[in-house]
């Protein structure tokens, strides 16, 4: 086995560990959370802030 050869099955091994170790981490995160937390993000600095909705009209 050359030497272009082995540089290509060690990218490959690297690449498949990668993508094993992100599965794994992403598999042991949702087994980890609650069943019905909600997941919640901070606002964008970005984003305008969302005004409150207006009363409803009392009845008389």
């Amino acid at each position: 086995m050359n030497t272009s050869n082995k540089l290509l099955m060690g990218l490959l091994v690297t690449v498949l560990l990668f993508i094993t170790v992100m599965l794994v981490t992403v598999r042991v995160n949702v087994k980890e959370r609650e069943p019905n937390k909600e997941i919640v993000t901070p606002p964008s600095p970005d984003t305008p802030a969302v005004p409150d909705a207006p009363a409803p009209p009392a009845v008389e």
